[in-house]
């Protein structure tokens, strides 16, 4: 049967044309392809088969069906199947507005399509575009060696678009409820994005392979929001419509928490997305960790390995699993370096997440630790807002309340010694009223030490500390009770 469906279509189609296309590797696969089924009519008392049609392009590693035309009746379908797989796409008119008159990927090089039309019914669909599958090319940020590992998080998915922006296409993250997603804004600049999960392993040669129809989740257009500003106004916003059963990408795969606070130095930060590689790795979910570097207004870089592919990836605070930022550029290289992404903290992508998505990331409450060793201390404060100003550190030795570790106001009992700290003049790295962001390692974006044996005569004294950021938004961290 197959071969049948190879000479037929070999007969109306120059197959050659198309495979020297593939072979060259071009980033666009969107190959001419012209079919017109005319008008079909089912004068039948029953849904009858109106019209079928083959697509075959030789040497295609996948293929994916775009009508310039799908004019059916509310009862009326066009299934596209795979003879590799046997997997069908049936569209409906539901199903063709969600996927913008175009079908989910199969792996292979050939389709069938078939209209079926309800009795009394007439339907007719046109095509002269095909999209096949090709090997992209490798684009290295990698900070010295290799160090991805294969992830099965699909919580960060694979952003398949038409024609892609980048070589190796992109990567798409589930963020908050609703099916909200978000992505670097440069991935947007292609049409018919499709987000994909569960991806299965390329080809020894490295050409992509789809997953099930089922896995396939298409962008939602009129939801995208999007900048490619450059690194630090780079993100994209969209909802992904529910797949052709109707089931939901969060309610399968769950999504990450949004965090705007930016990472202190060497922090560790991992990378999750589908760069490019070698053999049935490439474009398929890998992750990697790495020390989080530096920060430069909603600019964010780390050391973590990404490629191709990874654009639009989640910068993840690996303490907590939050994400903190999306992946948008590469700067590593064989001895270091680091990539860029653009942090949630972003004034822009505050405002499109909240239009799209029904709210904002909510500002995380900062960190404190304080631990006493052989009476000395270190003292670290996390999580400071990109948006702080300024911060102070406040002690108080009304110990009489409880501790509360939660707080999101000032949690601890005033005393002369909490105004004392609230008075002192600002200055950068002053220990109770500092100024943020600092251009040097200085406190609190280094931890205050106070050396073993230099607290000596505050031996037996118990009392309460909480770090404050102050700017557009005020953070808070809980209350921490130390006995020296």
């Amino acid at each position: 049967m197959r071969l049948l469906m190879i000479v037929a279509v070999g007969l109306l189609v120059v197959g050659v044309r198309a495979q020297n296309v593939i072979l060259q590797g071009h980033a666009d696969a969107r190959l001419s392809w012209k079919h017109d089924s005319g008008w079909c009519s089912n004068p039948a008392a029953y849904p009858a088969v109106a019209h079928t049609h083959v697509l075959y392009v030789p040497g295609a590693p996948a293929l994916r069906v775009v009508f310039d035309i799908a004019d059916i009746g509310p009862s009326d379908w066009i299934d596209v199947s795979s003879p590799l797989t046997g997997e069908v796409h049936r569209l409906t008119r539901a199903e063709l507005a969600k996927w913008d008159n175009s079908s989910a990927y199969f792996n292979g090089d050939t389709l069938l399509l078939s209209m079926t039309v309800a009795p009394g019914s007439t339907g007719k669909f046109s095509i002269t575009q095909v999209i096949a599958g090709v090997i992209p090319p490798q684009t290295d940020t990698l900070c010295g060696t290799d160090n991805r590992i294969p992830s099965t998080d699909n919580r960060s998915m694979r952003l398949v678009s038409s024609p892609t922006s980048t070589g190796g296409g992109c990567t798409i993250w589930l963020a908050g409820s609703a099916d909200c997603a978000l992505t670097a804004g440069h991935c947007f600049t292609g049409s018919l994005s499709v987000a994909e999960a569960n991806v299965p392993p390329s080809t020894s040669g490295g050409a992509a392979q789809h997953p099930s129809v089922q896995n396939q989740f298409s962008v939602n257009a009129a939801t995208k929001i999007w900048n490619s500003g450059g690194v630090g106004n780079d993100y994209g916003v969209c909802k992904l419509n529910a797949n052709n059963l109707g089931q939901s990408a969060t309610t399968l795969f769950g999504s990450f928490v949004l965090n705007t606070a930016i990472p202190s130095a060497g922090t560790t930060m991992r990378i999750t997305g589908y760069g490019t590689d070698s053999g049935a790795s490439n474009v398929t979910n890998q992750t990697s960790t790495g020390p989080y570097s530096s920060t430069s207004g909603t600019s964010v870089r780390y050391a973590v390995d990404s490629m191709g592919g990874n654009s639009g990836s989640p910068v993840i605070r690996e303490s907590d699993g939050n994400a903190v930022g999306i992946h948008t550029h590469g700067g590593c290289t064989s001895t270091g370096g680091a990539n860029s992404g653009t942090s949630l903290s972003l004034a822009a992508f505050q405002t499109a997440y909240q239009n799209i998505c029904g709210g904002t990331p909510p500002p995380t409450p900062l960190t404190l630790a304080i631990p006493v060793i052989n009476a000395g201390a270190t003292v670290t404060i996390g999580n400071i807002p990109s948006t702080a100003t300024s911060g102070f550190t406040l002690f108080s030795m009304n110990t009489t309340a409880p501790v509360n570790t939660t707080t999101t106001t000032i949690g601890l009992s005033f005393d002369s010694l909490t105004q004392g700290c609230l008075f002192t003049a600002v200055a950068p790295g002053d220990f109770f009223h500092w100024t943020w962001p600092v251009s040097s390692p200085v406190y609190p974006a280094a931890p205050m030490v106070f050396p073993p044996g230099s607290l000596v005569s505050l031996a037996g004294l118990s009392m309460d500390a909480q770090a404050m950021s102050a700017g557009a938004t005020t953070t808070y961290s809980g209350v921490v009770r130390i006995t020296f």
